[in-house]
């Protein structure tokens, strides 16, 4: 995305998947469930966020029209889960209840980070993304060993990435502890990281004129189970774009993967593809409509269309695994 906006001659066609939009504001985002895990004093074992992260996919998955593990609208999944606060849960094979301290760190990771007046500084994810379970790739993993009173002992496992950014890029110090930050200094690192690095890495420049005059074209495509890069920022700069040029279509394209996580698959389909569509379109000017996403590898294959936002993949009638059996709309 910086080479359409800094550097519009450089390519005919632009391939972004997930692409790291503001990066200043995301990066200081994801570390945003360990610090609400810093403030509570509390650890969840990954299966307990695992266990609110599944009840909440199975709460929405229907919204789509089809109960299939996916959630192809996440933005009207409504679903709260301090609700489940109580319930039992088999985590790792012991008989447990889901604690209050985990609701809220589920809730703090699909809302986004909130400065300590509750004024959202950036979207959170979406409540099928993986929150742990993938360690090193997830934002609310912790790891843990022993046991004290029947509870294992857990720490909080950061994202290393945004660990270090914050460390060495905003505090410039190596030995700067994350887990004493108050919620003003969490607010006051994450407008610091904006101000400081959004001009020279964080890819927001919205006019995409000369790009679009040299004829470029941009296919992008994020998985909507995205677990790293809010996929709702990523839309919000598509949004931008389209204010500044109506017949943005024309020449840039977002496309969601319903289930897909980030740059992996998940429990959906993705467009392997999307290159050579790419190619066709620069050199064919033959627009994508919709991407066509299958699933990798051993499994089963499903097709499934992938819709231009704002559009959304919609089933209609027939075989779920197949292309003819869904609608944009």
């Amino acid at each position: 995305m910086m080479l359409a906006q800094k550097y519009p001659d450089a390519f005919d066609g632009i391939l972004a998947l997930a692409p790291a939009i503001h990066w200043p504001s995301f990066q200081v985002a994801d570390y945003w469930p360990q610090q609400v895990m810093n403030e509570l004093g509390y650890y969840p074992e990954p299966c307990e966020l695992e266990y609110i992260t599944k009840r909440a996919t199975e709460a929405c998955d229907e919204i789509d029209g089809l109960l299939d593990n996916m959630l192809s609208s996440p933005d009207n999944c409504h679903f709260d889960a301090t609700q489940l606060i109580g319930q039992h849960n088999d985590c790792d094979g012991e008989h447990r209840s889901v604690t209050e301290q985990a609701a809220i760190i589920a809730m703090a990771a699909w809302n986004g980070p909130v400065s300590k007046d509750d004024y959202q500084l950036w979207p959170g994810l979406n409540k099928d993304a993986a929150l742990t379970g993938l360690p090193g790739v997830t934002t609310a993993e912790t790891s843990c060993s022993g046991q004290s009173e029947g509870f294992r002992e857990c720490k909080g496992q950061p994202f290393t990435i945004a660990e270090q950014w914050i460390k060495l890029f905003i505090q410039q110090d190596p030995g700067f502890n994350l887990s004493s930050m108050s919620r003003t200094m969490y607010e006051a690192i994450f407008l610091q990281s904006v101000e400081r690095y959004q001009k020279i890495i964080g890819t927001v420049d919205t006019d995409l004129t000369a790009f679009r005059k040299a004829g470029g074209k941009i296919l992008s495509w994020q998985g909507l189970a995205d677990q790293l890069v809010p996929p709702n920022g990523t839309a919000r700069y598509y949004s931008q774009v389209s204010l500044d040029n109506s017949s943005v279509d024309d020449f840039y394209r977002l496309f969601f993967a319903p289930g897909t996580r980030h740059c992996e698959a998940g429990s959906g389909p993705f467009p392997d593809d999307s290159l050579d569509v790419l190619v066709e379109w620069v050199e064919n000017q033959k627009m994508p409509d919709i991407l066509v996403a299958t699933t990798p590898g051993e499994r089963k294959t499903v097709t499934r269309p992938l819709c231009p936002f704002p559009k959304t993949q919609v089933y209609i009638h027939g075989d779920p695994d197949d292309l003819s059996s869904f609608t944009c709309r």
